[in-house]
């Protein structure tokens, strides 16, 4: 009787471990880029050219577009997260330090294979490499533990000619001013468009102004009130959000743009400014000039995804 006592007590044991083992979730993909994106830069790494990178990852035909993390030890993994708003799901490539050099990081994957080399202006500019077949860029900026990067996300196309099209975002790395007293009783900070990165036939230029970055401007609109540099805003629980930029210009390969584009969303209702106040999304959209061309500016995605 004490034996049979004795296995049924194993046999217990045994079968509640098994319960335990089958519970285990393993984490998905989503969850794995998830822990990459919203990881904090370390500050371990705030002076050193490893760390954290967030920055635009796209394909030259547009098909494919998101913002990547690369997480280049500031959580001791070598890695890369991908987040797209358009062209598929999200994804992760785990990556390796080149052993011949320290400030090199390569990325295999079956969809692709690129190379990163971080540098002291705490940059990384990748124009071209194979992804899913297709050619593919790289943007990205370092993030430290004081500096948040973030990006809004657009597009253009050109209105002579439909196959010179492209992307165009513009970058924020922390860098703020105090709203004028016409936009809020309270005046938020403003996040302003540091730099504006475009695709253009295969290739990418990203502006060379450099400070003050852009131009102050009259907002005619709404505010009614003169603002100092192009921005973006989100409302603390994101029920508002905006980038309003007039009359800009940003320089790329030696010649001048214009532009101007403002666009707002309001509990999850799209509309512009530009080219006239109080247009739906369908009808509004920014307006650039450059080099004897011209053409429209729609925005995708704006502010952190």
């Amino acid at each position: 009787m004490k034996k049979i006592i004795i296995l049924f007590a194993l046999v217990f044991i045994f079968t509640s471990c098994e319960k335990e083992q089958d519970t285990i979730v393993e984490p998905n993909t989503a969850d794995l880029v998830s822990t990459v994106f919203y990881q904090k830069a370390n500050v371990e790494y705030d002076k050193k050219q490893d760390g954290l990178y967030r920055g635009i990852f796209s394909t030259h035909d547009l098909t494919m577009k998101g913002e990547i993390v690369l997480d280049l030890g500031n959580s001791k993994n070598i890695q890369a997260a991908v987040k797209l708003i358009r062209g598929g799901d999200s994804f992760l490539i785990e990556g390796r330090r080149d052993d011949t050099k320290i400030d090199r990081f390569i990325f295999d994957s079956e969809r692709g294979t690129f190379t990163i080399t971080v540098n002291p202006n705490g940059q990384i500019r990748l124009d071209n490499f194979t992804f899913d077949d297709k050619d593919a860029y790289i943007v990205a900026y370092k993030e430290t533990s004081l500096v948040p990067v973030s990006f809004s996300y657009g597009n253009y196309t050109d209105d002579g000619d439909p196959t010179k099209n492209g992307n165009w975002d513009v970058m924020n790395n922390g860098a703020t001013y105090t709203a004028p007293p016409g936009h809020s009783t309270i005046p938020p900070q403003l996040s302003i468009l540091e730099e504006v990165i475009i695709s253009r036939n295969g290739g990418i230029a990203i502006n060379t102004d450099g400070t003050p970055y852009n131009d102050s401007f009259f907002e005619p609109c709404f505010y009614l009130d003169t603002f100092q540099h192009g921005y973006y805003y989100i409302t603390t629980n994101g029920a508002y959000e905006e980038l309003i930029a007039y009359n800009q210009t940003s320089t790329f390969q030696g010649t001048v743009a214009t532009w101007s584009l403002a666009y707002y969303i309001l509990n999850g209702t799209i509309s512009y400014d530009t080219p006239s106040c109080g247009l739906s999304e369908a009808a509004g959209f920014g307006s650039w000039s450059w080099n004897g061309r011209s053409g429209r500016i729609k925005v995708e995605r704006l502010g952190p995804l």
